[in-house]
């Protein structure tokens, strides 16, 4: 579904990998905390990574970097990575 443009479908489906992969008390709650996402295997990691970078130029290695870049300030992630969009000036 990725390479076929289905983002939204891609998405929920990378969430439901996520979550299983990082084990049945992040199925139970519906999200991922960072202490799994640390234990979870790296070449599944990069298989995700891959796909959406072949599938759309971005992925988590990407938002890596633009985390990095934001020096910890979430607002200028989030509008980095399309997440917040700046109010229009009236």
């Amino acid at each position: 579904c990725l390479s076929g443009g289905c983002l939204e479908q891609a998405d929920q489906i990378t969430r439901d990998l996520l979550l299983a992969l990082a084990g049945p008390a992040a199925l139970e709650r519906g999200f991922v905390m960072a202490s799994e996402v640390k234990a979870m295997a790296s070449q599944d990691l990069r298989a995700l990574d891959e796909a959406w970078l072949r599938a759309t130029g971005h992925g988590f290695s990407v938002q890596s970097r633009l985390w990095k870049e934001s020096n910890g300030d979430w607002e200028s992630f989030l509008k980095r990575i399309g997440w917040l969009v700046a109010e229009a000036k009236t």
